[in-house]
């Protein structure tokens, strides 16, 4: 089961008895809440001990109330069936037996950690709670849609290829369309060169990212210094620059990045057809030298990110 079949599933309030969400994203996580309330399902959230299920969970199963009330018990397990004890494991499969998907639904989130394994508890469907960069897509133009589209095309296509997970992009949205293109050029770096947006011309970080790319390091150095005067935080560009970095080692090793956006993919793979054989290679062992310094030793950040 998809995520999106799963909200579909929550606006109806038609839910499967019981189901488990591989992973934490925030935006997924809210957004689900707001459906299921709107759906009039009462959350009762609780963390079960590494031992599985105990009588709390029992009990707010099994809870009486003088009106109907259907429920979702929001189970979060911070270990695998293999640690649950005898009591848990008999204390799950009475819950499994008294989720009808109305009056109760069972939902256990988990860590997203394909190592542990869930099965044994047989769950009627698994959804990965978590969204890979590649398809941020509909889940922003959800975000823009929910608020009445008040951004263009072009402009959630920028947000998509930001370093950022949904729910900040979910805020940006939100700040955007109260704040306006003004807020957007300042914030953002949002900005229209011949009515295209053109990221690197607006923003000097990403103009700095596409010189050290391309290794340009006197263009590199000077959007260096104006990003230092504009109190830009040194470990986030880095963070920025080895997304890019990343890939493009990524190619240079004849491979297909995944979970990336593809119009990133698509401008690292024509760079790379332009450059020194290795490039990208050594970016990424120097980013890695960069971070290992930043984080071991007294050096001036301002200094060492110059490096790249």
């Amino acid at each position: 089961m998809t995520p999106e079949a799963l909200f579909k599933a929550a606006a109806s309030g038609k839910l499967p008895s019981n189901f488990l969400l591989r992973g934490g994203d925030a935006y997924l996580t809210r957004e689900l809440k707001k459906l299921l309330k709107a759906a009039a399902f009462e959350i009762d959230e609780r963390e079960l001990k590494r031992t599985g299920p105990g009588s709390e969970a029992s009990e707010s199963a099994s809870g009486l109330s003088l009106f109907r009330v259907n429920k979702v018990l929001w189970l979060k397990a911070i270990s695998p069936p293999s640690a649950w004890s005898k009591d848990g494991l008999w204390s799950w499969k009475e819950l499994l037996r008294q989720a009808d998907g109305e009056s109760l639904v069972v939902l256990l989130q988990v860590e997203a950690d394909k190592r542990l394994k869930w099965d044994s508890l047989g769950l009627d469907e698994s959804i990965d709670w978590n969204v890979d960069a590649s398809k941020f897509s509909p889940w922003i133009k959800r975000m823009n849609e929910s608020r009445g589209a008040p951004l263009s095309n072009d402009k959630l296509s920028f947000l998509a290829g930001m370093e950022a997970e949904l729910l900040q992009i979910d805020n940006w949205i939100e700040l955007w369309s109260l704040g306006n293109d003004l807020w957007a050029e300042r914030a953002l770096g949002w900005g229209t060169v011949g009515g295209q947006a053109a990221n690197s011309v607006a923003n000097p970080a990403f103009a700095w990212v596409d010189a050290v790319l391309a290794g340009r390091r006197r263009e590199a150095l000077s959007h260096w210094k104006l990003l230092l005067g504009r109190g830009e935080e040194p470990r986030q560009l880095l963070a920025l620059a080895s997304k890019s970095i990343r890939i493009l080692a990524t190619l240079e090793a004849g491979r297909r990045p995944t979970g990336q956006p593809d119009f990133l993919v698509q401008k690292l793979q024509a760079l790379r057809s332009r450059l020194r054989p290795g490039h990208g290679k050594r970016l990424l062992k120097l980013t890695a030298e960069i971070d290992r310094m930043l984080k071991t030793s007294s050096a001036r950040e301002d200094a060492v990110l110059a490096l790249l």
